[in-house]
């Protein structure tokens, strides 16, 4: 999608899965991997709810929307996006539609709509989604947008851990749908008042053309321009995989199979980058962070051995300690500690 002429401040949509017929029935729902602020975003709304209108009304809000030219927000290779007023809700309409909408308005949804934003349907070209609040990663035209680039740095150094873990956890959600995240720079939504980034744009995996999926990898890259400053690069990094690391846990189920998290794949994808310098804490933390992997499939299939648990929650304390050491630059303290390789291993 373009988003050179968008208000970057409201942007792109979210998850709704009830129907309008059914709104106080959630119980069957499942919503396991999805972070809960997604859902008490979807849930709740101060402006009017759309979907609780008559089908009539909803169909007529909705064209004259696209009727409307002040209502655009952007367009793709195949659909045109307007934000429906005064609701928590926008319209995808493919372009080749060229008349007025008509055709009855579905709540039957699959797990694939729901993962893409999708909340109702009206026929084969138009989709309602849910309107997300934020702005990208990457700011495309400065002069047309509300706040600068800087400050899009400055409000995702400033994110909390737990919105990292938010967005790894929608990729892998997604991923084990057979639904790819677009880890384009527009397709995250960041929002420093609820501390939240948000992925909002998937495609289905082609089957006879697969591709290797990298979560981490995805995450990074959706945060992440070229010409980024390294702190800012160091902070994503760390804080991305700090999210990991609370999946490495004992006990805790994580996102995706442990053997995908590939931690030492995604440092040196990271360092591949001219710009930034590994040094010996660097392979340091590769080695700790692929011992971790290590121990929690163990910890998998040994749930109860308190060994495995004390060695494995050791080695995450030390990751931890020097991810925020060497890549934190808000750290409290800035001096880097002299490890000693047999005492980590022996913890």
């Amino acid at each position: 999608m373009n988003i050179n002429n968008i208000n970057c401040y409201s942007f792109r949509p979210f998850i709704r899965v009830h129907s309008v017929k059914d709104r106080a029935d959630i119980s069957n729902v499942s919503f396991k991997g999805i972070d809960n602020h997604l859902l008490e975003d979807t849930f709740i709304s101060s402006k009017q709810d759309l979907l609780t209108l008559s089908e009539s009304e909803i169909i007529e809000k909705v064209n004259q929307t696209v009727a409307n030219k002040n209502n655009y927000l952007g367009c793709g290779s195949e659909a045109v996006v307007y934000r429906i007023p005064d609701t928590d809700y926008c319209v995808r309409l493919k372009k080749n539609n060229k008349s007025k909408l008509c055709h009855p308005v579905s709540f039957k949804l699959s797990t694939r709509d729901k993962i893409n934003h999708v909340v109702a349907k009206i026929g084969k070209n138009a989709a309602i989604l849910k309107f997300y609040e934020g702005f990208p990663s990457f700011v495309m035209n400065e002069s047309n947008c509300k706040i600068i680039q800087s400050e899009v740095d400055k409000s995702l150094d400033e994110l909390p851990v737990s919105a990292f873990s938010g967005l790894l956890r929608q990729v892998c959600f997604a991923k084990k749908h057979d639904m790819v995240f677009d880890c384009d720079w527009s397709n995250v939504i960041i929002n420093p008042e609820n501390k939240t980034i948000t992925a909002i744009d998937f495609y289905k995996l082609d089957k006879d053309m697969p591709e290797v999926i990298y979560p981490l990898r995805a995450c990074y890259s959706s945060l992440i321009y070229p010409e980024a400053p390294v702190l800012h690069k160091k902070n994503c990094m760390a804080k991305i995989l700090l999210a990991a690391l609370e999946e490495m846990k004992p006990g805790e189920v994580p996102c995706m199979p442990v053997e995908e998290f590939n931690f030492s794949d995604f440092i040196n994808k990271v360092y591949s980058d001219k710009n930034m310098s590994s040094d010996a804490y660097t392979d340091l933390l590769k080695k700790i962070m692929n011992d971790i992997e290590c121990l929690k499939i163990k910890n998998i299939y040994n749930k109860d051995d308190k060994n495995i648990q004390s060695e494995l929650n050791g080695k995450i304390k030390v990751a931890q300690f020097l991810i925020k050491q060497t890549l934190l630059p808000s750290y409290e303290s800035n001096t880097i500690p002299v490890i000693d390789d047999k005492e980590i291993y022996n913890l």
